[in-house]
């Protein structure tokens, strides 16, 4: 017995002990970093990234930090966490930040999770800040309880500001109180209305799906109109006008701006009975004409579509790439099942990208969300392609691929960049082994334990996560935010 007891000593920690080790010192990376005011804003841009339920205990310090900035960034934070404790969190921002920018982002937050009380919206509608009175009043109209918002809009009605004034206008327009449609356009088309509060306005048209307001939104989709501006009033107008298809058309043949002419027609596709205009204009050439033939052949699916995405890829235009890896998102999430047929398309957006590039740019994150999609995806083509471009010598090629792949939610997509655990290249080992990471991988906590020992050597974001990602795999990283949180000041 004595023997077996020495040989387990002189074999090191057992596996418990390993492991609370790892913890303990993952803790410690953590804590240290939180008390540094030099490094304390990585760790929790880093931790609020991850948009994982276990860092709730921090985030909720954060809101209640002293400091604004902080206070505004963990209420953001808490916006992307779907839980009871966020929600709570929020309602508290709203009853008691002094901020008002603060106030106006909790509420939304709760308006957008359909989390608000009629307590509470009443009571904000007592809020000192016009913003935040104006959701709450939106909001109560949205709910069928417009007689109890009804006081308060005429109030902000007469505003000195223009767009709580106008906003409030249209919410006692869509509560069934007549308003003088022509007076509001006027004010919004004339210079005193900034762009911010026209798209403001037109989101509030799209949002509550104001008919009565039709007119407005048409007014705004005039030539003259910024681009943005333009977008925004054709989506609102199809939300509330059934002649939206016609006039989009037009303004589609007759704009010289590509990027608009794209968005205008991903409008376009989204409305009910597409298929007629979309037709007319698959028949020209360009951009548009190419994107509408895909969405023509969208519709069914298969190598026809994946074919047609393929001709308008080909075409090499970044509105056409961000066009087809938005429909692709777009279905994968639906449905990745029947998405399946975009693994094609997607492995031809990374492609494209030279062999042996070394510099980073704009069509490099596309690629790399390309191969989050096809990591997603997870088909035996998808995989492949994918094992095919890690294989590559070293470039940004191989940097795009690894980095998207460090977002998939599929393990086996993941097992991919196991190879890349010995890379001599800091950024792909560092890919490798945070996407293995998330899922338990041995030999990538391996490696996050180096990193953790040796926080000199490393950027604080990449310790931040990797002692994160540690604490996960131990089941430990709720009752260690929770133990962190007093640090968050």
């Amino acid at each position: 017995m004595a023997a077996v007891v020495a040989l387990a000593v002189a074999a090191g920690p057992s596996g418990a002990q390993a492991q609370a080790n790892d913890t303990t010192a993952a803790h410690l990376a953590l804590a240290t970093a939180l008390r540094d005011p030099t490094r304390a804003n990585d760790v929790l841009v880093v931790l609020r990234s991850v948009e994982d339920a276990d860092t709730l205990p921090l985030l909720r310090a954060a809101a209640g930090s002293s400091r604004r900035e902080r206070r505004l960034f963990a209420v953001r934070g808490l916006r992307n966490i779907d839980a009871p404790t966020a929600t709570e969190a929020l309602m508290e921002r709203l009853r008691n930040d002094p901020e008002a920018p603060i106030r106006v982002e909790a509420m939304l937050a709760l308006v957008e999770r359909k989390a608000t009380t009629n307590e509470g919206l009443t009571g904000a509608l007592r809020d000192a800040d016009e913003a935040v009175q104006c959701i709450a009043a939106r909001e109560l109209v949205r709910q069928g309880r417009g007689k109890a918002a009804v006081e308060a809009l005429v109030k902000l009605a007469n505003s000195q500001d223009i767009g709580t004034a106008v906003m409030a206008r249209l919410a006692l327009t869509a509560a069934g109180h007549r308003q003088d449609i022509e007076a509001i356009r006027s004010v919004l088309t004339g210079p005193k209305a900034s762009e911010a509060v026209r798209l403001v306005v037109l989101e509030q048209i799209d949002e509550d799906a104001i008919r009565a307001a039709a007119p407005l939104a048409r007014a705004l989709t005039a030539a003259d109109q910024p681009a943005p501006v333009r977008l925004r009033a054709f989506r609102a107008l199809a939300a509330v006008s059934p002649d939206t298809p016609a006039l989009m058309v037009e303004a589609i043949e007759s704009s010289r701006a590509v990027g608009l002419s794209v968005r205008l027609l991903r409008v376009l596709a989204d409305t009910e009975g597409p298929a007629e205009p979309l037709g007319r204009l698959a028949q020209g050439q360009g951009a548009t004409a190419a994107l509408a033939r895909f969405e023509l052949a969208r519709v069914a699916g298969g190598p026809t579509a994946a074919d047609a995405a393929k001709r308008a890829l080909a075409l090499e235009h970044p509105v056409v790439i961000e066009y087809i890896l938005a429909r692709a998102a777009q279905a994968v999430e639906a449905d990745a099942g029947k998405a399946t047929w975009y693994a094609d398309p997607l492995l031809a957006i990374i492609e494209s990208l030279p062999k042996g590039g070394r510099r980073i740019g704009a069509e490099h994150y596309r690629a790399a969300r390309a191969a989050t999609l096809l990591g997603d995806l997870g088909t035996p083509e998808a995989l492949e392609g994918l094992r095919r471009l890690l294989s590559e010598d070293y470039s940004t090629r191989v940097r795009a691929v690894a980095a998207g792949l460090l977002k998939t939610g599929n393990r086996e997509a993941a097992q991919l960049l196991r190879p890349l655990l010995t890379s001599p290249y800091e950024e792909l080992h560092a890919d490798a082994m945070l996407a293995l990471g998330r899922f338990g991988d041995p030999k990538a906590l391996e490696a996050m334990r180096e990193v953790i020992a040796h926080p000199d050597r490393h950027q604080p974001a990449l310790v931040a996560l990797s002692s994160w990602r540690v604490l996960k795999a131990a089941g430990t990283a709720e009752a260690a935010a929770r133990s962190l949180a007093p640090l968050v000041k």
